[in-house]
């Protein structure tokens, strides 16, 4: 889509969302300038932009959440446009305000109508006065009394949400089941709110126990025009968060629909709204009601894009630049179904903590309605510092089931090495049945723990075993890929070398004498036949004990080996307990042989080792490793600290030999 009057974007975004901008810009015929803070230079959008602006400072505060700079890297690189993305200042209206007055058209809605929707508790009264259904809520002023307090509430109704008025995301949330817990959560609620948005201002609001979420997207033009692009479905969340979303949203009445369709544009006309946006509903069988405008680019735009065929960041450059929206409501057309998964270095086992690293080989899947907007590329390094989002992987297909399918084998044909995600839990979002009848709320994850707990089934797991002992006698006896030291076999019988594979599952070991025999595989006590292959340059095409043939490709890194087939991909751990490189190396000093992070520092300065003590525990490949001291000797210096985030070769501890 050609725009007139833009002629330079500034992208005042990183990651996906930059790129995507990037591509838009650039569809649109117009230049696209990158900024990036000094952590963050090696990153594919720097790259991709025609140009790119360091912004100055080291925090987050005085690089991508600082106004002034983004609007002096426009200035600087003669931009006459800043697009925000979505995140960091996005909803921001003082970037519009800075953009305004410096002259640069800001790809977004007025500053007003940011301020309107960015206050909670005011935009709802404002939806609702413009006929918009909205839940039953109150304003809690600061320093009401208890007896106030208990009737604010008692006219919302129990059970009921405390919520923060100038911010969403979860924070400053909290659930309120009886009247004994009211004050307790007010209090917790003005806190928390207080920290994350600067403003303690909370009102209660009633509670609806298992919900949808839908929501419709919206986009406006500056002569008065606001259309809907239809609806979309982000019910399956954790902690608050979208994991997984669609379009259209599943099992709405065409009557609801068209009504929340309906509501939305007028949510939007209400505030005088230009640009992208989305009006999100909760939903239960009593209707639908209004839970936020967000006032932005969504992260989830693409499966609009997907089922409309129409081009989101294109519409908001026209529309920003003046132009009226290109065709009327009845133009719009959807067909078919998409959905999104959110892919994230992050380990829902263990409280969906992040897992920064470095990803040593990524191969995205490609295919017909397949898309994927990602953030990373081999080499690159997700960052304990900005958000764990990898990528966005979408699949469109004629109906829900064909989309589900095709997202599925997307996600196991992915090749990601070297980081640790989220896939397991959403291959096994896609798969479950529940989900796949459409049998979901916004409690989805929080019931069903077995999803986040999801492990590669054991015969996956075994044949994908048998596939790396294939190609590490490859390997093997090519001297090349994998330097494994002697210390790190164990003898079996005659020759013969058995190979230790560890995933969060437990330990497989694996032994294949020669390349025309079965490779061998001990679970347990017993070993049992594997299956033959022939393998050429890490290509394993395996004959499984049940005749069925089918290739992997294998990846070998010093002490890890990582396998794509047909049933997704599985990550080991290799080492043995003589395992040189779980003894620190050589003598003298202890360094990480796997990205990971430290868990625990089994030592201090001036404390006598001998061999083979243990130095600092390492979390890596969803397990815990202990590494431990080649030689006797006296600590010397510890560079680590429980927390810290290592990467391969990192110097941990330091001692003087004995």
């Amino acid at each position: 889509m050609e725009t007139t009057g833009l002629h330079r974007i500034l992208v005042a975004n990183r990651g996906e969302i930059a790129r995507r901008i990037i591509r838009g810009a650039h569809d649109a015929g117009c230049e696209a300038v990158a900024v990036y803070a000094a952590d963050d230079a090696t990153s594919p959008h720097v790259g991709e932009a025609d140009a790119a602006v360091l912004l100055p400072g080291a925090s987050l505060r005085e690089t991508y959440l600082d106004p002034d700079a983004l609007v002096a890297a426009a200035r600087a690189s003669g931009s006459d446009a800043l697009h925000p993305g979505y995140g960091f200042l996005s909803e921001n209206p003082a970037l519009a305000d800075a953009c305004e007055r410096a002259g640069i058209v800001w790809v977004g809605p007025p500053a007003e109508a940011m301020r309107v929707m960015g206050h909670k508790a005011r935009a709802k009264e404002v939806v609702a006065a413009a006929g918009v259904p909205v839940l039953p809520s109150a304003v809690v002023p600061v320093g009401t009394p208890g007896a106030a307090l208990t009737g604010l509430a008692e006219g919302v109704g129990y059970p009921l949400l405390v919520k923060a008025s100038a911010g969403g995301g979860g924070r400053g949330m909290r659930l309120v089941e009886e009247p004994n817990e009211l004050a307790e959560a007010v209090a917790a609620a003005q806190r928390e709110a207080a920290a994350a948005f600067g403003s303690d201002e909370v009102f209660v609001e009633r509670y609806l126990s298992e919900p949808r979420h839908i929501e419709v997207q919206v986009i406006g033009d500056t002569h008065g025009t606001v259309l809907h692009l239809f609806d979309r479905e982000c019910s399956v969340q954790r902690r608050h968060q979208k994991v997984v979303e669609e379009a259209p949203a599943v099992l709405v009445p065409d009557v609801t629909r068209h009504a929340m369709w309906d509501a939305a544009v007028a949510a939007a006309k209400a505030v005088g709204y230009v640009g992208a946006g989305t009006v999100e509903y909760l939903a239960d069988a009593s209707g639908f009601f209004f839970l936020e405008m967000n006032t932005r680019l969504q992260v989830e735009h693409g499966v609009t894009e997907l089922v409309t065929g129409l081009d989101l960041v294109g519409l908001q450059l026209a529309v920003a630049s003046g132009r009226r929206l290109p065709f009327p409501q009845d133009a719009v057309t959807s067909s078919g179904h998409a959905i999104e998964v959110r892919l994230g270095a992050e380990s829902p086992r263990d409280g969906y903590r992040p897992t920064p690293g470095t990803a040593a080989h990524v191969r995205w899947s490609e295919g017909t309605g397949v898309r994927v907007d990602r953030a990373i590329e081999s080499g690159s390094v997700v960052s304990p510092v900005y958000d764990s989002l990898v990528a966005k992987v979408m699949a469109h297909g004629e109906d829900r089931s064909a989309a589900i399918g095709k997202l599925s084998l997307a996600l196991r044909a992915l090749e990601l090495d070297g980081l640790e995600t989220n896939r397991d839990l959403l291959q096994a979002v896609l798969d479950d049945g529940a989900f796949r009848r459409g049998d979901v709320d916004i409690n989805f994850l929080d019931r069903r723990t077995d999803l986040r707990d999801a492990l590669v089934p054991d015969e996956v797991r075994w044949r994908h075993a048998a596939a790396i002992g294939f190609s590490l006698l490859e390997a093997r006896a090519a001297r090349s890929l994998v330097p494994v030291p002697a210390a790190g076999w164990r003898n079996v019988g005659r020759a013969l070398h058995a190979d230790e594979l560890r995933d969060a599952a437990g330990t497989i070991e694996v032994r294949v004498s020669a390349p025309d025999d079965p490779a061998e595989l001990r679970v347990g006590d017993e070993w049992q036949s594997a299956g033959s292959a022939t393998t050429k340059s890490g290509v394993v095409d395996h004959v499984g004990p049940d005749g069925l043939r089918r290739r992997y490709r294998v990846r070998l890194q010093p002490h890890a080996a990582f396998v794509n087939g047909p049933e997704g991909q599985s990550s080991f751990a290799l080492r043995a307990e003589d395992d040189a490189a779980e003894r620190g190396g050589v003598a003298g000093e202890c360094r990480a042989p796997l990205p990971g992070a430290v868990t625990k520092v089994l030592v201090s300065v001036g404390d006598v080792v001998a061999e083979g003590d243990g130095l600092v525990v390492l979390e890596a490949m969803k397990m815990e490793h202990t590494l431990r001291a080649l030689g006797a000797g006296t600590v010397r210096a510890v560079h680590s600290a429980p927390g810290q985030q290592v990467d391969v070769g990192d110097l941990l501890v330091e001692m003087d030999p004995a």
